[in-house]
């Protein structure tokens, strides 16, 4: 009877201890909310300051602009005068000299009939007089070619002083060099000199002064798009004008937005034939060494400022291509490490972030259906390229990840959103409704799964700020796991994806609960709970070794040196005997030097820390004798 009245007050002490850590959290999230919303004002004044100031800026280029155009409207304007003065004395001088030439003639003709007519030569001073004259002819000729090429650039660039900075385009995006490459000469000519020096005879023709206009050039785009789709043609083009084209589109995407010189399907025009020539390996490695992509990142930036993204086909085509690009396998490691550098810095990660933000507004979904699998291979591709899972996921990194802060301040927040956009708020079926569940379509379980995938591998670059994102969001990380699990419970045996997405979901939870009692003590929550779903998956995951090695670490990490956690896995018909067993025999593999064959992020030394083992042997025995 003592001990059973110990029980019970135990159990009230812990009730009483488990609502006053609800209650703690629950104020702790009303700050953080506060704080949310402080900082909010504040980044929207930062933005309303930065937008002015762009504004101001703008409005500066677009009158300097002007007076550039005004001024070489003046130049060319002195030009043709001096040339029309020139050439009337030009004209006077040879009629005088007509008539100097004929006045001895007539003379000589006068005095002897019989005589042929005598040519008189020039005097010394006519001479020198004609020579200056054909010097100052010859200057006046190159002055006037020279204008009229600038004439014809800037006719073929802008057209008018009005579309050399349109209001829809970003000026700072491009360089006062690029600008003025493009502004003297004819469109894209100077860009693509290198290929058509290399042999591409596509372009063979701008190797020569000529007036080609932004629709002829996009023609011949178009041309060279479909001999480098050809493999017989391809084969004879060389290497070198390959990369040398390759490296010079991103400078012709990023001006012709800055300037304004094509329209959306130009642009779209020189995108497909740049991811044309980065399915060459050669070509994309090539690329990533000389850092040709640089320029084509700050032109998706101004793109993204510029038009929203999802309402243009560009946005998909440009993502797509940054997902090759990282994902390549055959780059150089500190090349691809810059580039992702680069795009953490740019800007463009907090556009994407702020797009997914977005996606409880109504109508949301219909405007990234094309855009958003491309933003989540991004976004996990880049996650991916700063991992190494040779090293445990609960080391603590001496250097962080550059884009590690980009990550945690911005794009975590915003996918937490998308999953509880996709989830809980899903027009498919009720996803978190265990009474009626219908298949969700295959892209929105390729971007949930893509979504915590991206999650996972932030954990493994710093454990602690996911660990801390967990804690921040446990309400709603409750809620959506709780539903991904009741989801890919049921699905999961018919459909590899969705299998792929509960193994992701599984590893999070154990992520997330390693040493952390807070997050442990969340997994009670709710009728049934989360650690009572884990309990609760198909048969596959206790028989299968790989199944296992998915669930059974997290399950040690969700339950070690938690007596109620391991006491619920009995009651839900889960041994804690299979816990132990299952490290002793990871212990004996490892002493006997078998190794572990699973992948990295499987290996229970990587999950669950090997100092721990003989503990966790300890009182996962102890709970199940307790449970016998």
């Amino acid at each position: 009877m003592q001990s059973e009245r110990i029980r019970q007050v135990l159990q009230e002490q812990d009730r009483r201890l488990a609502q006053t850590k609800l209650t703690l959290q629950l104020k702790t999230m009303k700050a953080d909310e506060l704080r949310e919303v402080k900082v909010g004002e504040i980044r929207k004044k930062a933005e309303a300051e930065n937008l002015k100031v762009r504004e101001v800026t703008f409005i500066n280029r677009m009158s300097t602009a002007n007076m550039m155009q005004e001024l070489m409207e003046r130049q060319d304007h002195a030009a043709q005068r001096k040339l029309e003065h020139l050439a009337a004395r030009a004209g006077k001088v040879r009629t005088d000299a007509d008539v100097t030439a004929k006045a001895p003639t007539t003379a000589s003709s006068a005095a002897h009939p019989g005589d042929a007519p005598a040519s008189v030569a020039p005097s010394r001073s006519q001479r020198r007089k004609a020579k200056r004259l054909r010097k100052s002819l010859l200057r006046s000729q190159e002055t006037e070619g020279a204008a009229n090429s600038a004439n014809d650039g800037n006719a073929a660039v802008a057209g008018s002083p009005e579309r050399l900075l349109p209001a829809q385009a970003a000026p700072s995006s491009v360089s006062p060099a690029d600008a003025a490459a493009i502004a003297k000469v004819p469109v894209f000519r100077l860009l693509f000199r290198e290929a058509s020096a290399s042999g591409i005879p596509e372009f063979s023709e701008f190797s020569e002064p000529g007036n080609q206009s932004a629709g002829d050039l996009v023609l011949r785009v178009r041309h060279v798009h479909k001999a480098i789709s050809t493999p017989s043609k391809l084969a004879s083009i060389a290497p070198e004008a390959l990369s040398a084209l390759a490296n010079q589109l991103p400078v012709v995407l990023r001006a012709a937005h800055a300037l304004g010189v094509l329209d959306d399907s130009g642009l779209q025009t020189v995108m497909r034939l740049l991811q044309t020539l980065h399915r060459i390996p050669s070509v994309s490695d090539a690329s990533l060494e000389s850092a040709a992509m640089l320029p084509f990142v700050d032109f998706m930036v101004a793109l993204g400022k510029s038009t929203p993204l999802g309402s243009s086909r560009i946005h998909d085509r440009g993502l797509e291509l940054l997902v090759g690009v990282v994902s390549a396998t055959t780059s150089s490691s500190n090349q691809k490490a810059s580039l992702v550098r680069y795009i953490s810095l740019s800007g463009l990660l907090h556009q994407l972030s702020s797009c997914l933000s977005e996606s409880s507004r109504p109508g949301w979904r219909d405007e990234m259906q094309c855009v958003l699998p491309n933003i989540m291979s991004l976004l996990f591709a880049l996650s991916a390229s700063a991992v190494c899972t040779n090293d445990p996921v609960y080391d603590v990194r001496r250097q962080p990840h550059p884009i590690l802060h980009v990550f945690e301040t911005t794009v975590i927040p915003a996918l937490v959103t998308v999953l509880g956009s996709l989830t809980v708020e899903n027009p498919h079926g009720g996803i978190g409704n265990d009474a009626k569940q219908d298949p969700l379509p295959a892209n929105v379980i390729a971007s949930l799964t893509t979504a915590v995938s991206t999650i996972n591998n932030v954990a493994w670059l710093d454990l602690r700020a996911i660990q801390a994102m967990a804690l921040q969001f446990s309400a709603e990380m409750h809620h959506i796991l709780s539903c991904l699990i009741a989801y890919a419970a049921k699905f999961c045996e018919a459909d590899e994806a969705t299998m792929r997405l509960l193994q992701e979901v599984v590893l999070f939870i154990g992520y997330v609960s390693l040493r952390n009692e807070a997050t442990q003590e969340s997994l009670r929550w709710g009728n049934p709970s989360i650690l009572q779903r884990l309990c609760g998956l198909p048969f596959r995951f206790v028989v299968d070794k790989a199944a296992k090695d998915i669930l059974l670490p997290t399950l040690i990490a969700a339950s070690f040196q938690n007596p109620i956690n391991a006491d619920l896995l009995a009651r839900f018909r889960f041994s804690t005997g299979h816990l132990a067993a299952y490290i002793r025999d990871k212990q004996g593999a490892a002493a006997a030097g078998r190794g572990d064959a699973s992948p990295p992020v499987l290996r229970l030394v990587n999950r669950f820390p090997g100092d721990l083992w003989d503990s966790a042997i300890t009182f996962y025995r102890g709970c199940a004798g307790d449970a016998e």
